[in-house]
């Protein structure tokens, strides 16, 4: 029986001689959930405005008064992993060395773009006047 479309020709696969190169580029790994932290309160205080400064000093972070320790859960406190603690004291995401070496360099992290969290280690603090304020000045 003759069909009226041709069949379709045959393929030679080693007839193909191009040979797999190395890419010439590679995809970039963005994170869009870095936590920078500052060190201190202190470190903090010298970006802000006069009325800001005396609003820390008078009212303090977001931590309640009184708290001077991690409340929760007390097996990693801020929810931190124990080895992101800075051997030279301060808080997780304080290290600038220690964040490139754990995670920066060891996971390929191109950019990363920061959600610092407050000075009590919160997303905001007691005023959210205060809590966008900090982020904005330490651009």
């Amino acid at each position: 029986m003759m069909l009226d479309a041709p069949l379709a020709p045959t393929l030679d696969i080693e007839a193909d001689d191009r040979t797999p190169r190395p890419a010439e580029t590679r995809l970039k790994i963005i994170d869009g959930d870095v936590h920078p932290a500052p060190r201190s309160v202190d470190d903090i205080k010298a970006f802000l405005p006069q009325l800001w400064r005396e609003h820390l000093e008078v009212y303090g972070s977001r931590r309640k008064l009184g708290m001077n320790y991690e409340p929760y859960p007390k097996s990693t406190p801020r929810a931190c992993r124990r080895d992101a603690w800075p051997e030279r004291g301060g808080n997780p995401g304080s290290d600038l060395d220690l964040i490139r070496s754990q995670y920066l360099d060891a996971y390929g992290i191109e950019y990363g773009i920061l959600g610092p969290l407050g000075p009590s280690g919160h997303s905001h603090a007691i005023s959210p006047v205060l809590g966008t304020i900090i982020p904005s000045r330490l651009r």
